[in-house]
């Protein structure tokens, strides 16, 4: 509350009792958080300024003067266990070849989050319907799949009340043994109906993360430029591998044709006119609902829009901070003491001081303006989060006699 915040800063704005100039003191990566709590029990819970204690600089929080006595007794058995965010429930949505898949492959594998992959699992369906025998990968309940099988029987796609049932029992599944701390469904819901039937079934996402890009810009064009389509048909090439076959594969007789533009793939930009026109009714009736969203722009690598969600979903993600190191002896950023904001939009090295500066990743970052400062300061990711540039031109001067070889 704001009586503790105001205990909080007053404890942060003492001076240390030392004739050695001191770093400001500052709240550890806990933030309010006992760390004593979370490492006995596993469970994030707020300490209080009454139990506090400083330690190399940074101030912890407790929730009891036991916790507070463990702490002071061997502190570095809690900085054994870093801090994580809560449990967490995602849906992540985006257009084709927006990264949503590989972004919820890393976010599942960060956060030990149980995957569900809708289009997946109703893709091994479909192979299987003619099968008298369900595959060993499909363990659904016998009248959910005989549902599923008997609509599609009659040529109608699978419903959307069928995948939220299928949503359902995936979910339901790992309820009695859970070893995940949450859930995220990568590609749904697709629209307000879908979304509409999962609060019916209290599948409730803590955040809806949107995946976005302008398809006209150049690294959306250069990424779809790279998909292999059917001169034929018009749909892209899938790669099939079958693991465990006997038989050798078959020829292909037809000549997979080169890689087509975007003009010359209209589904594309279709796909991706529906996909707007869906995300829209979506966000309004997430916001009818009071359903947290996160908007990410998905026109970079993976691992900037991966940095960029983590920054967004995860409190103890670092962030940067003001500099209040005025030390000259400082540990600089992978850009050293040169301005990484003009590098990666201008690719041009400018060496600036620490006049304009930041702490992030306990990491200093100098800057040639207020201007760059802010900008990194609202994107950190963006401008060091990525393969690096290319180094800027050289410029040299040789000189020597004739015959020298210059």
């Amino acid at each position: 509350d704001t009586n503790d915040d105001n205990q909080i800063d007053y404890i942060l704005v003492q001076e240390p009792e030392t004739e050695v100039e001191m770093p400001k003191r500052q709240l550890s990566e806990w933030g309010k958080y006992c760390c004593v709590t979370y490492t006995e029990t596993k469970e994030l819970v707020f300490g209080s300024p009454l139990y506090s204690a400083m330690y190399l600089n940074n101030l912890y929080l407790f929730v009891s003067e036991d916790a507070l006595i463990k702490f002071m007794k061997n502190p570095i058995l809690y900085f054994q266990c870093e801090p994580i965010t809560p449990v967490t429930k995602i849906c992540i949505i985006g257009p084709r070849y927006s990264g949503q898949t590989s972004i919820t492959k890393l976010l599942a594998k960060q956060y030990n989050l149980q995957t569900i992959y809708l289009e997946q699992i109703i893709k091994c369906i479909d192979k299987f319907l003619s099968k008298e025998n369900l595959d060993k990968n499909i363990t659904m309940e016998d009248n959910l799949f005989q549902k599923i099988r008997d609509n599609c029987a009659q040529g109608y796609d699978v419903t959307s009340e069928m995948m939220v049932e299928i949503i359902k029992y995936e979910l339901k599944k790992t309820d009695e043994n859970n070893p995940y701390r949450g859930w995220i469904i990568d590609g749904f819901p697709r629209t307000s109906e879908q979304a509409q039937l999962l609060l019916e079934e209290n599948i409730i996402p803590d955040t809806v993360i949107f995946l976005r890009y302008d398809i006209q810009t150049e690294e959306i064009l250069e990424r779809i430029s790279n998909i292999k389509v059917n001169a034929l048909t018009g749909f892209e090439w899938n790669e099939i591998i079958r693991a465990n076959s006997t038989k050798s594969p078959r020829k292909i007789t037809l000549k997979i044709p080169e890689n087509y533009k975007i003009q010359e793939c209209p589904f594309i930009e279709e796909a991706y006119d529906n996909y707007k026109k869906e995300e829209t009714e979506i966000i309004n009736f997430l916001n009818e609902n009071n359903i947290s969203q996160t908007i990410i722009e998905s026109e970079r690598d993976i691992p900037s829009i991966f940095c960029q969600v983590r920054s967004e979903i995860d409190q103890f993600y670092p962030r940067a901070l003001q500099n209040t190191t005025n030390t000259e002896n400082v540990e600089y950023g992978c850009t050293k003491d040169f301005c990484p904001v003009m590098l990666k939009k201008n690719n041009i090295l400018i060496k600036s001081s620490n006049t304009h500066s930041l702490e992030y990743q306990k990491r200093i970052y100098n800057f040639s303006s207020d201007e760059c400062k802010n900008d990194f300061m609202a994107h950190p990711f963006f401008f060091i989060g990525h393969t690096l540039p290319k180094p800027s031109p050289p410029r040299i001067l040789i000189t020597g006699i004739s015959g020298s070889g210059k």
